[in-house]
């Protein structure tokens, strides 16, 4: 290997041509010799890429290795610097490496191999009598008879080697009927035959204990010793059975290759695995009825650097016999193979993971190709390789296509058919039509990649051959090609319009333009009848905007001025630069911190510069109905103070951006402020401006409540929509009408909103604390499953809430069918909170007991009135009601059989606690959404949350009054096990895990750190701020020194 490296070496990383050596090189004189044919005629350029490319990789590896060469004899100190003195034969640079040159040629030569039309294999010999079922390639004379008989005589011949060679004539079958199936499972060995929800499994064991137990077929297997009467492997036997077993498998291999849909890469066929294993996921699947083999490799993989998905729908023959050898064969051949070779356990491993196998290894790829070759030479005459088959099957597709083009009944769906049936074939419509099945009657289409339009697609090709299609639930006999006129007869099969019998396949030219021209003259009188009520339309929308302008008097607005500056500053702190994640929709506000925190008052972050409000691009949501102009944030500042009382101004400047927005309405907006933050303003203002109605869907009973005394506080009409209130919906004039998410999911309240709309335009749809859709379980199996279909007609929708992470945004999107939206975010810190982390509790008594002390502390060490209360979150109801009890206090939660409790005595509860009737209040998650009494001094969980969303909120019940509150998380010994998934990264669970549960003697880490990353994908410790924002436990010396001082004398 030295001395090849030295000769290679010597070959690729020197120059040539120049003045010291005049020697041309030999590499390239190489190529002239080698890519001339024997008649000096040089090779296509699709011939000439494949044997560049192998020459550039083995270059590479030649200075790769040249790499470590020198490393390891010290010439330089790492591979870094080894790889820089290589670098002139890499890079194109000196003009003088054999690498840069064949990379010239290389180029050259793939582009015109990509611009050069493939030379017509195809010959449609009897096209003149619209005969598309013959064709001739490369001379030889094709039929689709030919390829019926080449199908059948291949099941003739699987189901013989099953049943004499592989079964040894014995009666045994699994049913196989609709299996269960989890495409999201990626545990390593699973597959639906390992499924404990199917039968497979009982079965592994079958075929052995038949053979073993019957002493005729046990002699087969095993030879017994006369003397001792031991019984020791038969290994010739053996090794006859398992090649019985992979000529089964090559039949089946070939059959799956040639019916299911286009043809399939034999290299990756060869490849592909049954069940999930360490490095890819399985290929063989159960949808409904239909087994699928699901390719991932196309051409144009590498480009886009993703596998893509391809299906293939086994025929009903070839699924069931796949099933019977992976059920019932391989569990036995595993067994021959470990006791033959039990020093290479890979070899068991791959009869158990392979899904296709040759005797002892996989298949090669030549072996199916020879295979196929010597089945059809007796059928055909010539030998029909794979490389042959993939343009034949290619052509008989798109001449079956011809045929129905113009069938009046498919409309345009045949152009996304084309593209599927392409697609299966592992490359692109556009390389199929420049190189595969080449003739004059090619059609282009579009591509749509969808599962059911891949299984129709492998349906109509068996079909189209007689081979009884996928899905087709019955044993492999019957559902052999001698049983479809059978099933057909019988209702089994339900042949497609195209292939049933009868049906005009003939029609001649002439025929075929009578349609097209019925076709054209009927769409132009659907189109002229369009037309014609478009125009209708457009009067009468005209007469309802003339309307609506006369009744919407805008008071022209004062001279612009400048926005006051939001006071007081919250930090001095310069703005961070660490930028937020990307998000999938505009950010139009996210305030890091407050604005007077920014280089300049005026001045715009560097991150949020070209995404201001004025530079969004304009796609109307609302646009069947006329909005009145947008009003400028200035002009609504009196409206904010009719809300808040004389002299209020914006609490900052997401809340002003997030009502430009909803005004605009111009795009579907995603309002994500902090607690306190005025989002309940946000969703009123317009309502105070505009004469279209905002409607507002509340996801609880008791913030439902919570919303109507507020709009009563700020005597605002309004509507809550009942079922006794339903027929009168949008009588009383209200602009606002709140709905319950149990209400809104109703048909009832589409058909009365759609009522509505048609008199008042409905400008916004609004959701309220709109995170509970995904963090809330219960709410999710509750509430409507797509929330996306509330949107009948065209309406803006606006997403509030305070917690909703970067990529949980990206998935609400999707939710709600929010294709193109604007975000308002700012940061989710409160100067007032302080943050205090106790970890290694000794349960709930040490708890209570600590919690006691810390209340005390308060109470002695700042002021405290009787307004202030405390709440304890818990996470059990076992736990709520023993601090109650022990606390003297209410446990609030909600309704449970086991602890039943109304909605009314939640109420009066949650009352007596605001009114102080009690002092403070035991919780669940319950009361953490919409509770907004200003004045909780302390909150504490009595076990941490769930998830770092349950966290921000629950505490953000505190201090909303801006006075100094204390938020007191006491965690256990105990951890919880941890988890990886993607929704556990949403949820913040993994993030919560992160900030609770850290190493001993490590130090602990910023809360508010680790809230801003979680929730906003940005850091801010309490060590960046100044003296006005309470530290949390994590950044705060000496309340750290204090609690260790604390525990040592406990």
């Amino acid at each position: 290997l030295d001395n090849l490296h030295s000769l290679l070496a010597a070959l690729w990383l020197q120059p040539w041509e120049d003045d010291s050596n005049p020697l041309p090189d030999p590499t390239l004189c190489f190529l002239a010799l080698f890519l001339m044919k024997d008649d000096g005629v040089f090779l296509q350029p699709t011939a000439v890429t494949p044997v560049l490319a192998k020459i550039t990789r083995m270059i590479y590896l030649t200075i790769v290795r040249q790499m470590y060469k020198l490393k390891e004899a010290g010439a330089f100190p790492n591979l870094r610097l080894a790889l820089d003195s290589l670098t002139p034969y890499i890079f194109e640079s000196s003009g003088l490496s054999t690498l840069e040159v064949l990379r010239y040629h290389q180029n050259f030569a793939t582009t015109l191999a990509t611009q050069t039309k493939g030379l017509p294999r195809i010959v449609w010999h009897r096209s003149f009598e619209n005969d598309f079922t013959t064709l001739m390639y490369a001379g030889q004379i094709v039929s689709m008879e030919n390829l019926k008989a080449l199908f059948s005589a291949l099941e003739r011949k699987a189901i013989k080697i099953w049943e004499e060679e592989v079964l040894l004539g014995i009666e045994e079958r699994v049913d196989i009927g609709v299996p269960k199936d989890s495409f999201t499972n990626t545990s390593k060995g699973y597959s639906f035959l390992s499924n404990t929800d199917n039968h497979f499994h009982r079965y592994q064991k079958c075929l052995g204990r038949r053979f073993l137990q019957d002493p005729v077929l046990m002699k087969k297997f095993y030879s017994i010793d006369p003397i001792t009467g031991v019984a020791t492997l038969n290994a010739a036997a053996c090794h006859k059975w398992l090649s019985s077993l992979a000529r089964l498998e090559a039949i089946q291999m070939a059959l799956a290759e040639m019916r299911g849909g286009g043809p399939i890469r034999l290299a990756e066929m060869a490849s592909t695995v049954v069940c999930n294993i360490e490095t890819r996921t399985r290929n063989l699947y159960a949808y409904g009825p239909h087994i699928l083999l699901v390719c991932q490799y196309n051409k144009t993989t590498h480009n886009h650097q993703k596998d893509a998905i391809i299906p293939h729908a086994l025929s009903a023959f070839d699924a069931d016999m796949l099933v019977q050898i992976h059920a019932l064969a391989r569990p036995f051949a595993q067994f021959l193979v470990a006791a033959l070779y039990p020093d290479e356990p890979h070899l068991a491993r791959q009869y158990c993971e392979m899904l296709f196998m040759d005797c002892l290894q996989p298949f090669d790829p030549a072996t199916i190709s020879q295979l196929m070759g010597n089945e059809s030479k007796i059928i055909f005459g010539w030998a029909m390789t794979i490389a042959c088959y993939r343009h034949i099957a290619i052509a008989f597709k798109n001449a079956l296509k011809i045929v129905i083009l113009f069938d009046p009944d498919e409309g345009p769906e045949p152009d996304q058919y084309t593209d599927v049936q392409a697609l299966q074939g592992g490359h692109s419509l556009g390389t199929e039509r420049r190189i595969y099945g080449l003739s004059a009657e090619l059609l282009h289409g579009v591509s749509d990649d969808t599962v059911h339009l891949y299984i129709r697609s492998s349906r109509d090709w068996q079909q189209s051959f007689e081979v009884v299609p996928a899905g087709t639930l019955v044993p492999y006999r019957k559902a052999s090609m001698n049983w479809f006129q059978t099933l057909v007869k019988n209702g089994t099969v339900k042949l497609t319009p195209r292939h049933l019998p009868g049906a005009d396949d003939s029609r001649t030219i002439s025929e075929l333009y009578q349609i097209v021209h019925r076709s054209i003259a009927q769409k132009e009188q659907s189109h002229k009848a369009t037309m014609d009520e478009l125009a209708r339309i457009w009067v009468k929308l005209e007469e309802v905007q003339a309307q609506v302008a006369q009744s919407h008097r805008h008071v022209p607005p004062p001279p612009p001025t400048k926005i006051p500056t939001f006071e007081p500053p919250l930090a001095v702190v310069p703005y961070q630069s660490t930028p937020a994640p990307a998000a999938s929709h505009p950010v139009v506000s996210q305030s890091h911190l407050h604005p007077s925190l920014l280089p300049s008052p005026s001045a715009t972050p560097p991150e949020l510069q070209g995404l201001t409000p004025s530079a969004m691009p304009h796609d109307r949501v609302v646009g069947s109905h006329p909005v009145p102009s947008v009003l400028l944030p200035s002009d609504m500042l009196h409206s904010v103070q009719r809300l808040y009382g004389t002299g209020a101004n914006w609490s900052d400047r997401g809340q002003r951006d997030a009502t430009e927005a909803l005004l605009k309405l111009e795009k579907d907006v995603f309002v994500i402020l902090r607690t306190g933050g005025g989002k309940t303003a946000v969703a009123v203002l317009p309502s105070l401006v505009e004469e279209s109605i905002t409607v507002i869907v509340i996801p609880f009973v008791s913030l439902l409540e919570d919303w109507v005394r507020r709009l009563t506080e700020w005597n605002i009409v309004f509507e809550v929509y009942t079922q006794e209130t339903s027929p009168s919906l949008g009588c009383s004039g209200a602009k606002i009408i709140l709905v319950s998410s149990d209400r809104a999911r109703l048909g009832q309240w589409k058909q009365d909103l759609a009522r509505l709309d048609a008199t008042r335009p409905v400008a916004r749809i609004i959701f309220d604390e709109a995170h509970v859709w995904f963090m809330d379980l219960k709410f999710r199996e509750q509430a409507m499953s797509l929330p996306s279909t509330l949107r009948q007609f065209p309406t803006q929708f606006v997403l509030i809430s305070a917690t909703i992470p970067p990529a949980l945004e990206e998935v609400m999107s999707k939710d709600f069918a929010m294709s193109a939206s604007t975000t308002i975010r700012n940061h989710p810190h409160r100067p007032e909170l302080k943050y205090i982390i106790i970890r290694n509790m000794a349960g709930i008594p040490g708890m209570i007991a600590h919690f006691k002390s810390h209340l005390d502390n308060m109470k002695t060490s700042r002021p405290w009135s009787n307004r202030d209360r405390w709440i304890i979150f818990v996470t059990t109801y076992l736990d709520g009601y023993e601090v109650a009890k022990s606390l003297g206090v209410e446990f609030y939660h909600s309704h449970n059989p086991e602890y039943p409790l109304t909605h009314q005595e939640r109420k009066a509860i949650y009352e007596r606690w605001s009114s102080g009737g009690m002092p403070g209040m035991v919780a669940t998650t319950a009361v953490s959404v919409g509770t907004d009494y200003s004045h909780v001094r302390l909150t504490a969980h009595f076990n941490p949350p769930f998830d770092m969303t349950s966290l921000v909120q629950q505490t953000s019940r505190a201090g909303r009054d801006g006075a100094p509150a204390d938020c007191l998380v006491l965690c256990p010994i105990w951890t919880r096990p941890r988890t990886h998934t993607g929704e556990d990264e949403i949820r913040g669970i993994t993030a919560l895990k992160e900030l609770l549960e850290i190493p001993p003697n490590s130090p602990p880490p910023c809360v508010r750190g680790a809230i801003g990353r979680a929730m906003e994908g940005v850091e801010i410790a309490c060590i960046d701020l100044d003296s006005r924002w309470q530290p949390c436990s994590g950044c705060d010396p000496g309340w750290v020194l204090g609690f260790m001082e604390y525990h040592l004398l406990l």
